[in-house]
C-alpha cells in the first residue's frame, strides 16, 4: 500500500463499523509549516474538550509544545481537513516526552536506542470506533520501519485504551497503574510492543491484501 491510500481500504472486522460510510481518507507525514500549523489546529480542537491540560493558551500554538520540534507527525484527512494525528518522539536530552510527568518513583525501563514513544494520538470524535487509529498506525509503522533505526515503541494511555492497544500487538508492561504529574487523577498504564508485530497484526486484521 502507498503512503498515501483510502480508508476504504480499512476492513473492520467488529459489529460497531459503519459499512455504510465509505469516505475517503489520506495518511500523510508532516513536512511543510502548513501541514503542521494544520495539525496543531485539530489538536487545539479536540484538546479543548477532552485535553485542556495539554493547553498552553498563551502561545501561539497553544496545542504545540517543545517536543513538536524534533517529533515526527503524522495525520489524516478528510477534504483536505485534519481529522486525526499521532507523532513519534526519540529519547532526547536525557528524557522522553512523558519523563517530567512521571511519579518520582517510577523509572522507565525502556532501550533508549531502539524505542520510540508513540503520544498525541488525536482521533475527531465522529471518527472514533472506525478502526481509523489502526489505518493511521500501520502508516506510520511502515514509514518508521522504512526510514529509521528504530524497531520498538512505548505509549502511555489510559485504561480504556489499554485493550486497543493490546488488540493491535501491544503489551502491558504492569497491571499497575499511575497518576500523571499535571494530568488530575486519572490513572495511566504503559503500553510497549515491536513495531514489525504492530505492522503485521494490524496489516493482517484490518487490511485488505
Amino acid at each position: 500500500m502507498s503512503l498515501l491510500t483510502s480508508i476504504n481500504n480499512v476492513q473492520n472486522p467488529s459489529s460497531d463499523l459503519r459499512k455504510d460510510v465509505t469516505p475517503s481518507f489520506v495518511f500523510k507525514k508532516a513536512v511543510s509549516d502548513q501541514e503542521y500549523s494544520a495539525i496543531y489546529k485539530s489538536r487545539l480542537e479536540i484538546c479543548q474538550v477532552d485535553f485542556p491540560y495539554i493547553l498552553d493558551m498563551n502561545s501561539e500554538y497553544p496545542a504545540k509544545d517543545r517536543f513538536d520540534d524534533y517529533s515526527t507527525l503524522f495525520y489524516v484527512t478528510e477534504n483536505n481537513k485534519v481529522i486525526a494525528s499521532c507523532r513519534t518522539t526519540p529519547y532526547r536530552n536525557g528524557g522522553w516526552e512523558i519523563s517530567s510527568n512521571l511519579p518520582d518513583d517510577l523509572e522507565l525501563t525502556i532501550d533508549t536506542n531502539s524505542a520510540l514513544q508513540l503520544n498525541r494520538v488525536y482521533i475527531e470524535e465522529k471518527y472514533r470506533n472506525q478502526n481509523l487509529h489502526a489505518f493511521m498506525f500501520y502508516h506510520f509503522s511502515e514509514w518508521v520501519l522504512k526510514n529509521t533505526r528504530f524497531t520498538t515503541y512505548f505509549a502511555i494511555c489510559k485504561i480504556g485504551l489499554v485493550r486497543l492497544y493490546k488488540n493491535i500487538g501491544a503489551n502491558l508492561v504492569s497491571d499497575k497503574g499511575f497518576s500523571l504529574k499535571g494530568r488530575g487523577g486519572h490513572q495511566y498504564y504503559i503500553v510497549a510492543g515491536r513495531i514489525d508485530d504492530f505492522n503485521h497484526i494490524i496489516k493482517n486484521k484490518f487490511l485488505q491484501k
